[in-house]
């Protein structure tokens, strides 16, 4: 891809501290901004965030990691937070996982967006995911959704680079991400895949296929672990089904408002529905046997919902119905445009995707995963985390075109990047949102209390350890 040259006129005479060091300390600083009081205005949460919060507690105190299908690699990671948060109640140790979650995934989008956009360009796109609105409003996206956002990107700019193992490193990685999320098995197996039809590819020339199953042999190990603990490791309640009756359930309400009048929208009788459209069916396999065209239309729906949930993943928190729709024609027109500029550069695709497969390759599979699961479940913010950077990489590249062929003033000023840089972010502080400081987000969230009381089954509180 094709990357401005707005940034490239100086960069050998900065030193990382000014690189790297400088914006990021901004970045921190337009998050305690944005989040400021936070605490005050932030309920624990029912149903998913209260149980991978639980079961960050379990394997803290009781050395236990949960079942594979709800992200033991996540448990650590909570767990961590417990160990230090833990000393200032349930509500700090939740906040800091959020704060923290938000803030990670602003810094790594920064650095990844950097290495092909300018510095100033780079750090507004950042700052500009501390306040979406899917990431502030807590009841649109999970923290464990925003969290993987962390690794997909490091993975991905892992497979941007050339080396001995970075292949081994990236199918590694997306093994781990496994254990983050089960739906990335998917990815890998994808990813998997396309190494090695290229390894194929490059070696049948010279007849040595025999160092290619030697190379693959113990990731084929590994991988086969990971798929016989996804395989045991199951949740009792199997989750993945559950999931798919709930969503179904919440799509149908959508589809068919008017059979739901005087019933709640989180009403759970997603088990009757289920029965009714798929009967004994435990599994979104049977229920396709079962039903298929009741699967089909759900799908369809899901699919023409899509379009229009991409084009608002980048409308910030508080925006005007006005600014949302400037927003969503600008991000189409984004999109438009950078598929017409491939077209228009057809010829030379071949070459690029020559030099850049592997990370096209990976990054390709992950959203694969997510659009897949959007689509065949519900198309919600948390799903489509992984494409706000590629829509804020396509974004960028336009802005850093247009300040090329504008010859921008403040290009030609010596320290041209740092100066830009402390006027966007001035601008930033000026203007974002601070959703925290004046009253709480409009959202219903359970009291804190009454989610530990749903979250602690009886054995739990009669144990050695009481949160309350």
């Amino acid at each position: 891809m094709m990357t401005p040259s707005l940034h490239a006129t100086s960069g050998a005479r900065r030193s990382p501290a000014i690189e790297w060091v400088l914006p990021i300390g901004l970045l921190l600083l337009a998050a305690a901004k944005v989040y400021w009081l936070c605490w005050k205005a932030w309920d624990l949460p029912i149903y998913d965030d209260s149980g991978y919060l639980w079961n960050g507690w379990v394997y803290l105190h009781e050395s236990g990691l949960p079942s594979a299908n709800w992200s033991p690699l996540y448990a650590v990671w909570e767990g961590v937070i417990f160990y230090f948060f833990e000393p200032f109640g349930i509500l700090a140790v939740f906040v800091a996982v959020r704060l923290a979650a938000v803030v990670l995934s602003a810094v790594v989008l920064f650095i990844w967006l950097r290495r092909n956009l300018s510095q100033t360009t780079a750090w507004l796109l950042a700052a500009l995911f501390l306040i979406l609105r899917g990431i502030v409003d807590m009841e649109m996206s999970t923290t464990v959704h925003q969290f993987t956002l962390v690794p997909v990107l490091l993975i991905t700019a892992l497979a941007g680079t050339r080396g001995t193992y970075v292949k081994g490193a990236v199918l590694g990685s997306l093994l781990l991400l496994t254990m983050l999320r089960t739906e990335y098995s998917l990815a890998f197996a994808l990813t998997l895949a396309g190494y090695v039809a290229m390894d194929v590819r490059t070696l049948r020339a010279d007849r040595r296929l025999r160092p290619l199953l030697w190379g693959y042999a113990p990731l084929a190990l590994a991988a086969a672990l990971v798929a016989l603990m996804l395989h045991v490791a199951k949740a009792p309640e199997n989750r993945s089904w559950i999931a798919f009756e709930q969503h179904f359930y919440w799509t149908y309400q959508e589809r068919q408002p008017e059979k739901f009048e005087g019933k709640p929208v989180g009403a759970a009788d997603w088990d009757t529905l289920a029965a009714e459209y798929f009967g004994d069916a435990d599994s979104v396999l049977e229920a396709v046997i079962a039903n298929p065209g009741a699967v089909a239309g759900h799908m369809l729906y899901n699919a023409s919902q899509l379009p229009h949930a991409l084009s608002v993943l980048l409308v910030p928190a508080g925006a005007p119905r006005w600014l949302e729709l400037v927003i969503e024609a600008l991000t189409l027109l984004t999109v438009v445009l950078a598929l017409a500029n491939l077209w228009r550069r057809r010829r030379d695709l071949p070459g690029w995707l020559h030099d850049h497969w592997p990370v096209v390759l990976t990054y390709g599979s992950i959203l694969i995963v997510n659009l897949g699961s959007a689509i065949l479940l519900m198309v919600r913010f948390n799903l489509l985390i992984p494409a706000i950077p590629l829509l804020m990489l396509l974004a960028g590249l336009l802005i850093d075109l247009a300040a090329c062929e504008l010859r921008l003033w403040l290009a030609e000023i010596p320290v041209e990047g740092n100066r830009l840089l402390l006027i966007g972010c001035a601008l930033f502080l000026a203007l974002s949102p601070a959703p925290f400081r004046f009253g709480t987000p409009e959202c219903s969230l359970n009291s804190i209390t009454q989610t530990l009381n749903d979250l602690v089954a009886d054995e739990h509180a009669r144990g050695p350890y009481q949160f309350l």
